[in-house]
């Protein structure tokens, strides 16, 4: 709860994110999965910053040919791992071929965004729940039926902060199913 990954916080928890998700990978290295970053930036970055044994195992993207490329490697592997920041939507990755997934940010809505900021001025609680609909959106990539199953890791401590104003907007059985991870 503690690492936010907010635009004035995310530099001073950086160190943190790449340690965690390396240690995430790492438990997970017999499996496929995704890493949400929200950023062409963040991706990079990550990519540049992970263990060398990881980074062998990540595709990453620069526009929507590479993705569409990469996504054919990815669903022939075993346990590659794609990682960028348009993964919320479009994706069906049912079964093995994703059991985790990372959100290294929560996807709000950009406040650089006029339309964005404007709509939000006019229905403060639009924006939560924008953000709401992007994660529930980000999760269905990797469990899509009740049999379906995959492991779901939030490293943005912002979270937290969503949790307390929009609780209720989560639903139950989403609820039920976090487990909250302090620093050791």
């Amino acid at each position: 709860p503690g690492r936010r990954m907010s635009y004035s916080q995310k530099e001073s928890n950086f160190n943190w994110i790449v340690k965690t998700v390396n240690e995430i990978l790492y438990n997970n290295q017999d499996f496929k999965g995704i890493i949400h970053t929200g950023s062409y930036e963040l991706s990079k970055k990550l990519l540049d910053n992970v263990s060398t044994d990881n980074k062998e195992r990540i595709l990453d993207y620069a526009n929507s040919a590479a993705k569409k490329e990469n996504l054919k490697v990815f669903l022939q592997s075993n346990n590659k791992v794609l990682i960028g920041p348009s993964l919320l939507e479009g994706l069906d990755l049912f079964e093995d071929n994703s059991r985790f997934q990372i959100f290294i940010k929560v996807p709000f809505p950009s406040l650089g965004d006029r339309y964005v900021k404007r709509k939000m001025e006019m229905m403060k609680e639009w924006y939560d729940w924008k953000t709401i609909t992007s994660i529930l959106q980000g999760v269905g990539r990797s469990i899509r039926s009740p049999e379906d199953w995959a492991r779901t890791y939030f490293l943005d401590g912002c979270l937290s902060d969503l949790f307390k104003r929009s609780r209720t907007n989560f639903g139950k059985e989403f609820l039920e199913r976090i487990i909250i991870k302090h620093d050791d």
